[in-house]
C-alpha cells in the first residue's frame, strides 16, 4: 500500500511557526549573553613578529601567485597585524615544503603552508628513507 502524505492543516503550521520563532528567540538571547573572545593574548603574540607562508613551488607559477596575494592581505585579519612573509620552497613537487612545516617549522601559528594537494599522500605512502631531508 504506497504511503500517502497530507499537506499539514493550519494549526500544525502555526505550532510549527511558534517552534521556529521560539527556537530562532533563544539563540538570539544566548548570543547577546555570549563573551567575547579575549584577543588580547593573540594580539599580544603577533604584535611585530613575521608569519611566514612556505610556497612549496618555484616563483611565477599558480601557488606562488596564490600565496603571495594571500600574504598581501592577510595579515590584515590577524590580531596583532603580523608582517606575513612568503618564501618558496620548491622541491620533489612541494614535499620539500609539506615536510618542512611538519618537521622544522615552528609549531607555534608563525608558519603556514601551500603545497601540492597530493603531497601529503606521496609522503604518506612512502617510506621515511624516500622522502626528501626539509634541512
Amino acid at each position: 500500500m504506497p504511503m500517502r502524505f497530507t499537506k499539514p492543516n493550519m494549526r500544525q503550521l502555526d505550532r510549527m511557526q511558534a517552534g521556529a520563532v521560539l527556537a530562532a528567540g533563544i539563540g538570539f538571547v544566548l548570543s547577546l549573553s555570549a563573551q567575547p573572545a579575549d584577543a588580547a593574548g593573540v594580539e599580544d603574540f603577533y604584535k611585530g613578529r613575521n608569519v611566514s607562508i612556505i610556497i612549496g613551488y618555484s616563483v611565477g607559477g599558480g601557488y606562488d601567485t596564490y600565496g603571495r596575494l594571500l600574504s598581501r592581505y592577510l595579515g590584515d585579519h590577524i590580531p596583532g597585524r603580523p608582517t606575513v612573509v612568503p618564501q618558496n620552497m620548491p622541491g620533489a613537487g612541494s614535499i620539500k615544503a609539506a615536510n618542512y612545516i611538519y618537521g622544522v617549522a615552528p609549531k607555534d601559528g608563525t608558519a603556514i603552508a601551500t603545497f601540492g594537494r597530493t603531497s601529503i599522500r606521496i609522503v604518506q605512502r612512502r617510506s621515511s628513507n624516500a622522502v626528501p631531508n626539509p634541512k
